[in-house]
């Protein structure tokens, strides 16, 4: 299984200024077309309720795993989302943890999950080890305070795999690999 965390970030290392602020009211019309086709290509998404909020809808053509202590039926009504329409190959709600999750995606053929956010869903997967590549859009913006991209303090050593200019006034794709230690025997 191979899990891609990607996330847009501010110049300054922030994924949004408030908890309730939409990237896309300050991301790049480059990356708004970036993130649906990586997200199509992959098929599973995996993010947080408050993420889920901002959205308001499970995102089409592709398996939505939302992270949230609400039952199905709470979340769904919650969200105001028609449980006939919103099948489980669409939208799910979890608390397992982020290994046994990984597992269950495995056994059903899943072999690509797309960890979509927020900071905590952030921290959550890279805290469990289990993220092998991180893509961030880093937009030309600054905010000076925010919501930073993961919400525990995170060491993580990484190699650059690939970075592209996707626009004239900046905006980067960075895309990085997870440098695994080797145990040493």
């Amino acid at each position: 299984m191979q899990v891609i965390l990607m996330a847009a970030v501010s110049a300054d290392g922030f994924i949004a200024q408030t908890a309730t602020q939409r990237s896309t009211n300050w991301t790049s019309k480059e990356d708004k077309k970036f993130f649906v086709q990586k997200s199509q290509e992959i098929g599973t998404l995996v993010m947080g309720s408050t993420t889920f909020a901002t959205i308001g809808r499970p995102l089409p053509k592709r398996l939505n795993i939302i992270y949230t202590r609400q039952n199905r039926e709470n979340f769904l009504t919650k969200f105001n989302l028609n449980a006939a329409r919103t099948t489980l190959d669409v939208l799910r709600v979890t608390q397992e943890e982020p290994a046994q999750l990984l597992k269950q995606l495995a056994a059903e053929g899943i072999e690509k999950v797309l960890i979509a956010g927020g900071s905590s869903i952030y921290s959550l997967f890279m805290q469990a080890e289990l993220v092998d590549e991180i893509i961030l859009t880093i937009e030309p913006v600054i905010f000076g305070q925010g919501i930073p991209l993961f919400s525990q303090e995170q060491f993580t050593d990484l190699d650059l795999l690939n970075s592209q200019k996707i626009n004239p006034q900046g905006t980067l794709v960075n895309t990085y690999k997870i440098r695994k230690l080797e145990n040493e025997s």
